[in-house]
């Protein structure tokens, strides 16, 4: 990564493929229904009524059907520790089914976790939603096509002929079993903690072969870094003083994505919240109070007005605080530079834009061969919001039409990342 700025190099991918992955990894809905059951309400816990709800009990697997563009509402008991999954059948012609598992405290579970079996993390009733949502990539539409799910607390997993890699960290072992290619479970990943022999945490991935732990990442995209590797085989990465484990999932595709799970082993277990960094990795580079200092880059404006590999992305550091990843300000903080810098700067980047009207960043004929706004990227992720539009002022050629509109435009990007949100809410 470069000190302003950072260039993605691009990657090909089934576009069909990674569809799915986003669709069956996200597993978010709601149900604009009424409930009134023993659930802790929360802004994302749907209200489902006790008449719409049905109640699973589990002595066997239990086979559902549903029908397109429906869903279904279940209530079943569930115990601190024990095992849960559900299978889902996906069709490649009409529907993708769509799941969400609220527990007793109103937490959509499924929301934040890699896979669809998982280790119940309290007592009480839990909610179970299932709906039918259309495949705009299918080929055909078969209205009367069905969804199948499969619920079940056995543990039916299986491991055998998998290669697996182990983590003793205090008094918690990590297990993370990989399958090969040529194997009836083609790139599965299974991954489990436990805290004296007995399992406190668990998923599967079926599409997890970038999926790595701990130090591996440093070997991500083929880029071995052993001061990095260092890093990632920290005991403490997030600096509360446990020690925890990271968990890196890299779905492929066309520049993305990046996304990391941090666990932190205490008792019980702390998963915190995804972080999700689009195109870019994370790379840790220092280490303060125990926790990590992290760089990674700025992508909300990818393809933005021109290709994606000219697309500026300028550098943003990260550390955690309160068990979440926040923006660095202090260390991405620069002095700005002089009036005549700024106009050195404009004046050089004015000649290369041409004078075609913009219409806006949709329209192809609007594009730019060269970004003149990454210098106003980096003043701003820097701390000098104000010396870049100066810059821009004096680097828009009067005689080209449209300014309003890209100054307009670019502002709406802008507010679009959260990483923007954060420079702007630490200024000193």
């Amino acid at each position: 990564m470069g000190d302003l700025s950072l260039k993605a190099e691009c990657q090909s991918t089934n576009m069909n493929k990674l569809f799915i992955v986003i669709f069956f990894i996200a597993l978010i809905s709601a149900v604009p229904k009424s409930f009134d059951g023993a659930f802790q309400v929360t802004p994302d816990t749907p209200e489902i009524s006790p008449s719409d709800r049905k109640i699973l009990e589990f002595e066997k697997d239990i086979i559902v059907t549903i029908p397109p563009k429906e869903s279904r509402t279940f209530v079943f008991r569930g115990t601190a520790g024990e095992f849960f999954r559900v299978d889902l059948e996906i069709n490649e012609t009409y529907s993708l089914p769509k799941i969400s598992l609220y527990s007793p405290s109103g937490d959509d579970l499924l929301k934040k976790h890699f896979g669809t079996a998982l280790i119940l993390p309290e007592t009480g009733e839990y909610l179970l939603v299932m709906r039918q949502i259309s495949n705009p990539f299918a080929e055909e539409s078969v209205e009367d096509e069905v969804a199948s799910m499969r619920a079940s607390k056995r543990f039916s997993t299986t491991f055998k002929n998998s290669k697996r890699k182990t983590w003793n960290i205090g008094d918690y072992t990590a297990n993370i079993y990989r399958f090969p290619p040529d194997s009836d479970f083609d790139e599965r990943v299974a991954f489990e903690i436990l805290l004296g022999g007995k399992r406190v945490y668990f998923f599967e991935e079926w599409d997890g072969g970038n999926l790595q732990i701990n130090e591996e990442i440093a070997n991500t995209l083929e880029r071995p870094n052993k001061r990095s590797a260092e890093f990632w085989s920290q005991r403490d990465k997030t600096g509360d003083g446990s020690p925890d484990i990271v968990i890196q999932n890299y779905t492929g595709g066309a520049h993305c994505c990046f996304e990391y799970k941090f666990i932190e082993l205490k008792t019980p277990i702390k998963i915190l919240p995804m972080v999700e960094t689009q195109d870019v990795d994370l790379e840790p580079i220092d280490s303060a109070r125990g926790g990590l200092i992290f760089k990674t880059a700025e992508t909300v404006f990818s393809y933005w007005n021109t290709s994606f590999a000219e697309s500026p992305m300028p550098l943003v550091f990260l550390k955690f605080e309160n068990g979440e990843l926040v923006v660095d300000s202090e260390r991405m903080r620069r002095p700005p530079p002089s009036p005549e810098e700024v106009g050195r700067m404009a004046a050089q980047a004015r000649g290369k834009i041409n004078l075609t009207p913009y219409a806006g960043y949709e329209n192809s004929d609007s594009q730019f061969e060269e970004p003149f706004w990454a210098p106003m990227l980096d003043l701003i992720y820097s701390g000098n919001e104000v010396t870049a539009w100066q810059y821009f002022d004096q680097v828009w050629p009067e005689a080209k039409q449209g300014k309003e509109r890209f100054r307009a435009e670019f502002k709406k990007t802008l507010g679009d990342s959260i990483f923007y949100k954060q420079v702007n809410s630490s200024k000193p």
